[in-house]
């Protein structure tokens, strides 16, 4: 943002541009160590101020980590210290976002969605597993809390609940007796992200073949 006032440091009078940069462009993640650069063009990193509302900032000399609260806004004010007085710099607005939910799979990644598989790679699945796809930051994890087995076995509905990532032994030996044609529903797939919030993803509905 261009300023209205001259700030004068040193003997040099002119009118800085604060610039505040981030990997997501005008976004921080709840749950996220979001990382923030702040320079200011002819000013020493060191001197430097930041303050952020509806979250807080750390770090120094222009290298910060934002960890944002509920709200859906932060922002983020750039000062100056010059010789004892401090002028501000501008005010940066920032939306405040969950992390994107992960896609669930069955075993392996292309078990996802609506899909039709052998019953041998149904077998061969160790339980439901998760990927966060195209997400600006690396590494983000979320974890399995449960998921529900449900398929329809001579004329009978069968759901089998689940706690964890990896499936119960009893949920192959109704796999093993299913006829081709028949729909497995992998349902109610509850994951925990960096927020430490739980929340349900969409279903697996598999077809078997």
């Amino acid at each position: 943002s261009f300023l209205t006032d001259t700030f004068a440091f040193g003997f040099k009078a002119f009118k800085p541009i604060a610039v505040v940069s981030t990997p997501a462009t005008a976004v921080f993640y709840r749950g996220l160590d979001n990382p923030v650069e702040v320079s200011v063009p002819g000013v020493p990193p060191e001197k430097i101020k930041v303050s952020i509302t509806n979250g807080t900032i750390t770090g120094a000399k222009g290298k910060y980590t934002v960890r944002p609260g509920e709200g859906k806004e932060s922002v983020i004010t750039v000062s100056v210290d010059a010789g004892g007085t401090t002028k501000r710099m501008g005010e940066f607005k920032f939306r405040v976002k969950d992390v994107p939910p992960p896609t669930p799979f069955f075993g392996t990644p292309e078990i996802t969605g609506s899909v039709k598989t052998p019953k041998s790679k149904l077998l061969a699945a160790r339980g439901v597993g998760v990927e966060l796809k195209d997400f600006v930051f690396e590494g983000v994890k979320f974890d399995v809390v449960s998921w529900k087995f449900s398929t329809v076995y001579k004329g009978n509905v069968v759901e089998i609940e689940n706690m964890g990532p990896y499936k119960q032994e009893k949920i192959d030996q109704v796999i093993n007796q299913l006829p081709p044609k028949t729909k497995i529903s992998i349902i109610d797939i509850k994951v925990k992200g960096p927020d430490g919030k739980l929340r349900n993803i969409s279903p697996i509905v598999i077809e078997v073949i």
